[in-house]
């Protein structure tokens, strides 16, 4: 093997090493390094979230779950979505939803972000 030549497959190449220079093995511990320190950063992410929205969050409770109840009746929608409706329709909220056709006849006020404050309704 050459000195200089590119190691590895495609986008794993390392330019100026051998192929020699590092063994098979080693590729997946350093990815899984990678990865752990990518899930570090992503836990750090997600503590700085809830911190920032400490207080602020609304429950699935009983009035949010018999209000899905009673729209999952009416028509089928997924869990998150009929979930978020319900929500907004239970503490009095506009639900911002750029697929309003998921959530459309529950009873929630929505607003498309993309589209924009004038093209409010209620559902």
């Amino acid at each position: 093997m050459s000195e200089g030549r590119d190691s590895g497959v495609g986008d794993l190449a390392l330019p100026g090493l051998p192929a020699g220079a590092f063994s098979l093995p080693e590729r997946p511990s350093g990815i899984v390094r990678a990865i752990s320190n990518s899930e570090v950063a992503l836990e750090r992410w997600l503590g700085d979230v809830k911190a920032a929205f400490d207080g602020r969050v609304l429950r699935i409770d009983h009035s949010v779950a018999d209000q899905w109840g009673c729209m999952i009746a009416l028509r089928r929608v997924s869990a998150i979505d009929g979930l978020l409706a319900a929500t907004a329709v239970t503490h009095g909220l506009t639900l911002a939803t750029r697929t309003e056709s998921k959530v459309a006849r529950l009873g929630a006020t929505l607003i498309n972000p993309v589209k924009g404050a004038e093209h409010a309704h209620a559902s």
